[in-house]
């Protein structure tokens, strides 16, 4: 892995967002919709109906565009279910999801505007569809303009209005408010053997391909770092001497405490990160944050199970000393010494297997080496793998804490 200092966008939920403008598509499906006196089964695509197998190419499209900006290969078999459904005055679809879908959808053809007049609240959105950020726990210290922390996407519907998401995102569909029925075909793309139904004669996705809610991780390595981690080492050392749970009692800032050039060397490097992380990520209003820091030391075996970082919004390490570690050549390949390994935080995505490789991989793992620095949300839970080297593994770890300027809590 390279150590440029970035920001790296991981597991972002993507989604496809299109316009269907054919007029006669639309018309054909209205027809459709007034014809059939119900919706309630999901065998729509079944029909030869042109304006239903042209709807059903561009979904093909838009399924074989997803695989392939997910990077799976070869992309998995699948077949379509679908259903004409309408709201009527007054009714919605309540918050859920898919099980055992790869894929959910909605192309809308009727959408009414003309609600009756009420006096609506403003968080009140009639015959819109929203979807909702797959990682519990995200908007729980969300900061006001932090684009990571949004709740939930908003679309507002029109005739054409094409959607696809991955089904393991919840859903919701607004009441619709209007006397004139909202018409729409939701539909869900399935696992089945052998191959891909309908890709051989899709034609290429024109529409949109949105990366939705990725998991911002710093990653920097510190310059002219080898004279200050020397005398981190010598610091981390005095201290352990004088408590030996020092790894363990993180409740307490002992490293900044401590009154040496080198610790403020590093911290100086944490807090400009941070402010480049508010900065890159549009953070507009004010906010006030401090760091609490300990130390680490991994002697041979020693290792971190999987935890997140509770009551803080970011989390961090700094590596000191990271020994090489011999491995026998006959180990398992998941066998990462040392090497630092983040787990997915969307809710359920790991249920959908794609092969390993893939963008779509629910673990991301980091092999550290001396001077790097990394951050993340301190929901993400994350696991540090053994020390198998008999030299001591040193580390610096810490949370950082915000609040709104101007706000008690």
């Amino acid at each position: 892995m390279q150590w440029n200092d970035e920001i790296i966008g991981l597991w972002p939920t993507l989604m496809m967002r299109g316009q269907i403008v054919e007029p006669s598509v639309l018309s054909h499906f209205v027809d459709i919709g007034e014809s059939q006196a119900s919706a309630t089964d999901d065998s729509i695509f079944t029909n030869e109906d042109a304006a239903i197998q042209h709807l059903r190419n561009i979904i093909s499209s838009a399924v074989q565009a997803y695989f392939q900006h997910l990077e799976v290969s070869p992309a998995p078999g699948w077949r379509l279910q679908g259903r004409l459904e309408r709201l009527a005055y007054g009714e919605s679809r309540g918050l859920r999801n898919a099980p055992g879908a790869y894929l959910s959808g909605i192309f809308y053809i009727q959408t009414p505007k003309d609600t009756e007049p009420l006096h609506l609240r403003s968080d009140s959105h009639p015959g819109s569809l929203t979807l909702f950020d797959p990682r519990p726990g995200f908007n729980m210290l969300s900061i006001r303009n932090d684009p990571y922390s949004n709740q939930g996407l908003m679309a507002e519907p029109e005739p054409g209005l094409f959607l696809m998401w991955p089904a393991f995102v919840n859903c919701y569909r607004h009441p619709n408010l209007s006397r004139t029925t909202q018409l729409c075909v939701c539909f869900d793309v399935l696992p089945c053997d052998g191959d891909a139904a309908g890709t051989q004669s899709a034609p290429r996705w024109e529409g949109d391909l949105l990366d939705m809610w990725s998991t911002g991780l710093i990653k920097r390595r510190l310059p002219e770092h080898d004279r200050p981690n020397q005398e981190l080492i010598r610091i981390i050392d005095e201290m352990e001497r004088e408590n030996p749970n020092l790894t363990t009692d993180f409740d307490v800032d002992r490293i900044r405490d401590s009154k040496h050039a080198a610790v403020d060397w590093l911290m100086s490097h944490i807090y400009q990160s941070v402010s480049g992380y508010f900065n890159q990520i549009g953070m507009k209003h004010p906010v006030s944050w401090e760091i609490r820091s300990w130390p680490n030391i991994n002697r041979f075996g020693d290792y971190h199970s999987p935890h997140n970082h509770p009551w803080s919004y970011l989390s961090g390490t700094y590596y000191v000393q990271v020994p090489e570690a011999d491995i026998d050549q006959d180990s398992h390949k998941d066998l990462d010494p040392a090497c630092i390994s983040f787990s997915d935080p969307r809710s359920g995505m790991n249920l959908i297997r794609f092969p390993q490789g893939s963008r779509s991989s629910p673990v991301f793992t980091v092999r550290p080496v001396p001077g790097a620095l990394l951050i993340w949300p301190s929901t993400v839970y994350h696991f540090v793998h053994p020390n198998l080297s008999e030299r001591k593994r040193y580390s610096i770890s810490f949370n950082i804490h915000v609040q709104w300027q101007g706000h008690n809590s």
